[in-house]
């Protein structure tokens, strides 16, 4: 199931929320900067590191699950080698699992810059979301606290 994303509750979390966009804002400009300069797609590599770094638990989590699922895979497929005197079967996990984890740290070097861009817009929808609600609360205080010494 989806987990839905948390919105910002309070003053010290749109701080924090500001400060990771600006974090995260550095971030995308420097590796698309540095995509820009070679266009090479080692440079598109050194980009998604540059934006790994604000999102970092995305690519841990995806790698861990890959790591596992692999190592998973790879003991359920077995290999056999046949002689003429004897029969080997074998499984091979660790390998499988290093297979995904590097196939998932490539994928996530990949689209590590549209994740970043994604997740950038999504900062930037709950700020704006939330100042709206703080000026409509200021603006109803304002309107009670009148209402009450004009009486």
């Amino acid at each position: 199931m989806a987990q839905k994303r948390k919105k910002i509750q309070s003053i010290a979390g749109l701080v924090w929320k500001c400060i990771w966009l600006f974090f995260a804002s550095i971030c995308l400009a420097a590796g698309l900067m540095m995509f820009f300069q070679g266009q090479a797609f080692g440079d598109w590599m050194m980009c998604g590191f540059a934006c790994s770094f604000p999102i970092i638990w995305i690519p841990l989590k995806m790698m861990f699950t890959m790591f596992r699922d692999g190592a998973r895979q790879g003991a359920r497929d077995y290999e056999v080698s046949v002689s003429s005197s004897y029969v080997t079967v074998q499984n091979h996990p660790f390998r499988t699992a290093l297979v995904w984890l590097v196939l998932t740290t490539i994928f996530c070097l990949a689209v590590g810059p549209f994740i970043l861009t994604y997740k950038i817009i999504e900062a930037i929808i709950d700020i704006v979301v939330y100042v709206v609600k703080l000026v409509k609360e200021k603006k109803k205080k304002n309107m009670q606290s009148e209402g009450k010494t004009a009486a």
